[in-house]
């Protein structure tokens, strides 16, 4: 446990990131859900699978940065289901609730969205940082390795509870992995 001063210190070189300063001054959702998936891991490791599964609902609103760490969560649930089906449940049962007040709020949104995002493909350049090192064509396909190997490394790995540091490496590379491969290039989204 740190003291109290070096977690302070940590607070305002972290607040003083560039990254969370351009993230703050543009307003960007992306803070907020890299919020929300601390507090759903720190809700795991608590052991309130519950109020865990709710939280990573909300982080997919922004489901590229959110995708891989939430499919960390799911395929460590799906592990040992007969313990942990509570952060299942809960996370498809809130998902649910927020899809369909959403359509309730802005009848046909889903598709809206769709739309909207292959438009956003159409004139926004969005590379991910190994599409930026190696190439359109050789970054896509070291993105799609990337993936693929850190999906199998949880696969095999995830029987371990939530307190070991197999569990904490992996969504610390479910993190990275993310920042590598996704769309998410821009300095705050990193």
């Amino acid at each position: 446990h740190p003291s109290a001063k070096l977690t302070g210190a940590m607070i305002l070189l972290i607040a003083a990131s560039p990254q969370i300063v351009q993230g703050l001054q543009l307003r960007q959702l992306g803070l907020l859900v890299a919020f929300l998936l601390a507090l759903a891991a720190w809700c795991v490791i608590r052991g309130h699978c519950v109020w865990a599964g709710a939280i990573l609902s909300f982080s997919t609103i922004k489901p590229q940065m959110a995708l891989l760490p939430v499919l960390c969560f799911l395929i460590w649930s799906i592990a040992d289901l007969r313990k942990r089906w509570p952060l299942l449940v809960s996370f498809g049962s809130s998902l649910i609730l927020l899809i369909g007040a959403g359509e309730l709020l802005l009848r046909g949104w889903i598709t809206d969205f769709v739309s909207g995002l292959l438009a956003y493909r159409k004139y926004v350049s969005s590379p991910s940082l190994l599409q930026v090192a190696l190439g359109t064509n050789l970054g896509l396909a070291a993105s799609i390795v990337v993936v693929l190997v850190w999906l199998a490394w949880v696969w095999r790995a995830c029987q371990k509870d939530s307190q070991s540091d197999d569990f904490a490496a992996k969504l610390a590379v479910a993190l990275v992995v993310t920042s590598l491969a996704m769309p998410v290039f821009a300095p705050f989204n990193q």
